[in-house]
C-alpha cells in the first residue's frame, strides 16, 4: 500500500488516538506521540514493560491479566482502566489490541490503540452524582414531587406526593 515505508511513523503521529505495537513476547516497541501525551512518559520509558509504571496500582493485575488473555488466547481485548502519569495527574482510557500474525499462523507482533476518556468518564461521574442527588431530595423532600419522562412516560414521584393522590 504504502511504497515508501518512512511514511507511517510520521502517519501515526499525525493522529489523535494513542498507537503502540508489542513483538511477540508483548514488549512494547513502539508507541506514537499521542501514546506519549496520554501516558507522559518518554519513548524509552514506555517501551518493554515501561508502560506497565503509568498504569494505576489498583489497575495493573487487571490490565496484565487482559494483555495475556491477547497473548495466550489471541482474542482481541477493549478494556478501560486508569493511568496515573509521573505529574500526578489522573487519565482514563480505553484500550483495544489485538494480534498480528505471520502466514505460517505465529505471532508476528500485537497492536493496539489507546484513547483518553478522562473528559467522558468524568462528565458521566458527574451525571451520576447529580442523579443520585437528586434521586436522594426526591425520597426525602416533604414536597410533593413529580417527574414525567414525555420520551417513555415513565413518572418518578416522592413519597410526599403519593400521600397526596
Amino acid at each position: 500500500m504504502f511504497e515508501n515505508t518512512e511514511i507511517i511513523p510520521e502517519l501515526l503521529d499525525y493522529l489523535s488516538i494513542g498507537v503502540f505495537y508489542s513483538d511477540s513476547e508483548d514488549n512494547c516497541v513502539y508507541v506514537n506521540k499521542e501514546w506519549l501525551s496520554i501516558s507522559g512518559l518518554t519513548k524509552e520509558e514506555s517501551l518493554g514493560k515501561g508502560w506497565h509504571k503509568v498504569v494505576h496500582k489498583d489497575d495493573l493485575e487487571y490490565v496484565i491479566k487482559y494483555s495475556l488473555v491477547l497473548k495466550n488466547d489471541f482474542k482481541p481485548i477493549d478494556i478501560f482502566y486508569r493511568i496515573l502519569k509521573p505529574s500526578g495527574e489522573l487519565r482514563y482510557v480505553n484500550v483495544k489490541s489485538k494480534v498480528i500474525f505471520y502466514s505460517n499462523g505465529k505471532v508476528k507482533f500485537f497492536i493496539g490503540s489507546i484513547f483518553d476518556i478522562t473528559k467522558i468518564t468524568e462528565a458521566e461521574n458527574s451525571l451520576q452524582n447529580t442523579k443520585d442527588y437528586l434521586e436522594l431530595l426526591l425520597k426525602t423532600t416533604n414536597d410533593g414531587f413529580c417527574e414525567i419522562d414525555l420520551n417513555t412516560n415513565e413518572v418518578e414521584y416522592s413519597t410526599r406526593f403519593a400521600k397526596m393522590l
